[in-house]
C-alpha cells in the first residue's frame, strides 16, 4: 500500500501542474489526480508523473471533487494540494518525518501565498491527514476537512511544513476572473449555513471586486462572531480599518485597529497600520514607537507550527524604511541610527555595493548633495518599498533645482505612482512652475477621484496665482465629493472662511 498519496483536482492547469507535481515527486508514493473537464495539456503533464488518472463531471461542488479523489486514494497518508501549490524544498524531511507511523492525526502547514497587488500572506490550513474512510471534505467551495476530523476524534497537530501558493501572481482582469465564479457559490452556501467562515470568504471576494460596502457587511458578520477562530476575526477588524484608512475616516480606523488588537495582537500588519492611522492623525511619537514595536515583531517572528492561523507578511524593507522616514521627519536621532543599521544588515545579503547605497540614505537624511553617480544608483534601487522615504528626503533640501531634477527623473521611472507625482508638482511649484504642477495634477482624473488632498494642494497653487475662481471651484469640488471624509470636512469648512475673508479684503481694496 502506497505510504502518502497526493490527491488533487484540477481543471486545465498546464501552466502550473508541472511545477507543483515536480515539488512532490521525491515525498509522495501515489498521484491521484480528478480531471473536471481540463481541455488543454493537464493530462499529458499528469501522465509524465505517473498519475492515476479519474475524471469527474462539475457539479459545482469542490468538496464532492474532492471526495471522489480521497476515495480512489490507496495511500495511509493524504496530502491534498492545488496546482498552483508547491512544497517547498525545506518541508520534504518534516513531511516524510511525520507520516512514518499511521494515527489518527492530521496536521496543519503553513501555505504562504505570493500576492503582489495585496501583499503576501501566509494562513494554517490541515493539508496532510492520516487516511480513514469516515474523513471527508464539506462545503461547495473553499472546502473543509477539519469539521470531519474533529468529528472523527482526530488529533490535530501544528508543523512546519511550508507550501508556496504562486496562483495570485496573476492580473487584476484574471483575480476579478476568479472572484465572479466564486462568489456565487459562496452566496450560496452563507445562505444554506449562515457560517461566519463564508462571510469571511464572501467578504474577500468583494474586496477583490471593490464592492466596498459588501465587503464592509461581511468582515463585520466574521469579526464579531465567536464561533470564528480569532485571528480570522482579527483579521476581519484589520480589513474594516484599512477600508476606513483608505478612505481617510482616521477616528473609525483607529476604532477598529485596536478592536483587531484586543482580538489578537500577534499580528505584525495590524500593528503597522495602526501606527500609520497614527501618523495621518498627527500622533507622530506615537506612530514612530508602534513602528519600532513592529519592526522588532517582525525580526523575531515565529516560524512554523508557532504562527498564528492567517497573517500578512510584511515586507521587512518597506518597513525599515517608514521607520527611517518617521524618525527623519521627528528628528529622531537614537531611532534613524537603529534603522540605518537595520537596513545595512538587510541589503548585505541583497547588494555588493550595500554599504554605497547606505552611504547615499545616510547623505539624504543630512540633507546632503548627490553626486550624479550616486542619483544613478538611487534611481536603480528605488522600488514601491523605499520610494516614499527618498521622496521625502529629497524634499527636504533646499537646492531647488538640484530635488527638481532627482524628482523629475524619478518621476519619468515612476509615472503611475501617486507620491511621486504629487511630489513632482510641489517641488515644479516651489521652482517658480506653478502652471506646469497645476497641469499635472489635473491631468490624472484618477488621483482627482480619490485623493482629496489633490485639491487642496491646487487651491495652493491656483492662489499663487490669484485664479480665485479656480480656488472656490476647487472647493466646491471637496464640499461635493468628499462628504463622508470628517478631516476633509472640517479642513474646507476652514479653508473657506479663510479665502473668503481674504477675497473681501481685496474686494474692499
Amino acid at each position: 500500500m502506497p505510504g502518502i498519496t497526493l490527491s488533487m483536482i484540477v481543471k486545465n492547469e498546464e501552466k502550473y501542474l508541472q511545477g507543483c507535481l515536480e515539488s512532490v515527486k521525491d515525498i509522495v508514493d501515489e498521484i491521484v489526480l480528478v480531471d473536471t473537464g481540463s481541455s488543454d495539456n493537464t493530462i499529458e503533464i499528469a501522465k509524465k508523473y505517473n498519475a492515476e488518472i479519474f475524471y469527474f463531471d462539475w457539479i459545482n461542488d469542490f468538496s464532492a471533487a474532492r471526495n471522489y479523489a480521497l476515495e480512489n486514494s490507496k495511500g495511509s497518508w493524504i496530502l491534498y494540494l492545488d496546482a498552483d501549490e508547491r512544497i517547498d524544498p525545506t518541508s520534504v524531511d518534516e513531511i516524510k518525518r511525520i507520516t512514518e507511523n499511521p494515527r489518527n492525526s492530521a496536521f496543519y502547514c503553513t501555505v504562504k501565498s505570493i500576492d503582489p497587488e495585496y501583499g503576501d500572506n501566509s494562513m494554517r490550513y490541515i493539508r496532510l491527514f492520516a487516511k480513514n474512510p469516515g474523513i471527508k471534505f464539506s462545503g461547495k467551495i473553499h472546502e473543509q476537512i477539519q469539521p470531519s476530523l474533529v468529528k472523527n476524534d482526530y488529533l490535530l497537530v501544528n508543523s512546519i511544513v511550508l507550501i508556496n501558493h504562486i496562483g495570485y501572481d496573476i492580473s487584476a482582469s484574471e483575480r476579478k476572473l476568479k472572484a465572479e465564479r466564486n462568489l456565487s457559490l459562496l452566496s450560496k452556501e452563507y445562505e444554506s449555513t449562515k457560517s461566519p467562515y463564508y462571510a469571511f470568504q464572501l467578504a474577500n471576494t468583494y474586496n477583490i471586486f471593490g464592492d466596498i460596502e459588501n465587503s464592509k457587511k461581511y468582515f463585520l458578520i466574521a469579526a464579531q462572531s465567536s464561533e470564528l477562530e480569532r485571528s480570522h476575526r482579527a483579521f476581519s477588524y484589520t480589513s474594516l480599518a484599512l477600508i476606513a484608512h483608505q478612505n481617510h475616516k482616521s477616528a473609525e480606523a483607529e476604532k477598529l485597529i485596536y478592536q483587531s488588537l484586543r482580538v489578537f495582537d500577534k499580528q505584525p500588519y495590524a500593528h503597522y497600520l495602526a501606527s500609520k492611522i497614527s501618523l495621518r492623525k498627527g500622533d507622530i511619537d506615537r506612530a514612530e514607537e508602534i513602528c519600532k514595536r513592529v519592526l522588532n515583531m517582525v525580526l523575531n517572528l515565529p516560524v512554523g507550527k508557532d504562527e498564528p492561523a492567517i497573517s500578512i507578511l510584511l515586507n521587512k524593507e518597506e518597513l525599515i524604511y517608514f521607520g527611517l522616514t518617521l524618525s527623519m521627519q521627528n528628528e529622531n536621532i537614537s531611532y534613524t541610527k537603529y534603522y540605518q543599521n537595520e537596513l545595512q544588515n538587510y541589503y548585505k545579503g541583497m547588494y555588493h555595493n550595500y554599504n554605497q547605497i547606505c552611504s547615499i540614505v545616510q547623505k539624504l537624511i543630512q540633507n546632503s548633495i548627490l553626486s550624479e553617480p550616486e542619483i544613478d544608483l538611487l534611481c536603480r534601487v528605488i522600488n514601491k518599498s523605499n520610494i516614499n522615504f527618498f521622496l521625502a528626503a529629497i524634499y527636504k533640501s533646499s537646492h531647488i533645482m538640484y530635488k527638481c531634477g532627482i524628482v523629475t527623473k524619478l518621476f519619468e521611472l515612476n509615472k503611475e505612482n501617486d507620491e511621486v507625482k504629487i511630489y513632482l508638482a510641489k517641488t515644479l511649484d516651489e521652482a517658480g512652475k506653478t502652471d506646469e504642477a497645476i497641469e499635472l495634477l489635473k491631468s490624472d482624473e484618477n488621483l482627482l477621484k480619490k485623493d482629496p488632498a489633490v485639491y487642496f494642494y491646487l487651491i495652493s497653487f491656483y492662489l499663487k496665482k490669484g485664479a480665485i475662481e479656480k480656488v472656490f471651484e476647487s472647493i466646491n469640488i471637496l464640499e461635493t465629493n468628499f462628504t463622508q471624509i470628517p478631516e476633509v470636512v472640517q479642513s474646507t469648512k476652514l479653508l473657506k472662511e479663510k479665502v473668503n475673508s481674504i477675497y473681501k479684503q481685496n474686494n474692499l481694496q
